[in-house]
């Protein structure tokens, strides 16, 4: 971080890894109520750049924000992966946190 600059708001999740059988996927997880928030990024784009989003959800809402594969700090395979893995990374991380429903938010490009 550069001095003076503000800390992203990205900061309030509680960063975690999930071991995969790819290597691990860095997720960071905000306690809160309601269903579920999973928030899935672009080709190129990491947890940070939902900072401004999530300063404007409500303090008491549940955020979770995946890093995929070759993304942030998760690590990166060494093979070429499919959509249908990064999916089934989602699936695991959900599994893993115990929740069975969510509500999937995403952009692209």
């Amino acid at each position: 971080m550069t001095a003076g600059a503000p800390a992203p708001r990205a900061s309030a999740l509680r960063l975690a890894y999930l071991p995969c059988a790819w290597g691990r996927l860095s997720y960071g997880d905000r306690p809160g109520a309601g269903m579920p928030l999973v928030l899935l990024h672009g080709t190129g784009c990491d947890i940070p750049d939902w900072a401004s989003f999530i300063e404007a959800m409500p303090r008491d809402a549940r955020i979770i924000a995946a890093e995929f594969r070759g993304h942030g700090q998760s690590d990166t395979p060494s093979g070429s992966f499919t959509l249908h893995e990064l999916a089934d990374d989602v699936e695991q991380l959900l599994a893993h946190l115990g929740i069975a429903r969510a509500v999937l938010l995403g952009h692209s490009l």
